[in-house]
């Protein structure tokens, strides 16, 4: 858990000096939030352990479970392009 809260600080960090929005950044710390949460990682390096298949799996569950994507469905579709 310090691990993540850790990472989320530096992502702030990194947000700030880019000149970020504060609301961007709460914005982007709250999806890596509920990525880490999705898939109970505990240690800072299993993020980077397959990436894309566990962004593929969240995304799938915001879409299914969650009807996130039915929101935008023009977004969507221009995905599958």
């Amino acid at each position: 858990m310090s691990s993540t809260l850790a990472l989320l600080d530096d992502i702030r960090r990194v947000l700030h000096l880019k000149h970020y929005s504060l609301h961007t950044g709460r914005t982007c710390c709250d999806w890596i939030w509920q990525f880490v949460k999705f898939h109970r990682m505990t240690q800072r390096p299993s993020l980077f352990d397959h990436a894309a298949a566990g962004t593929g799996a969240f995304l799938m569950h915001l879409a299914t479970q969650r009807g996130i994507f039915s929101l935008f469905p023009a977004e969507i579709s221009g995905l599958n392009a």
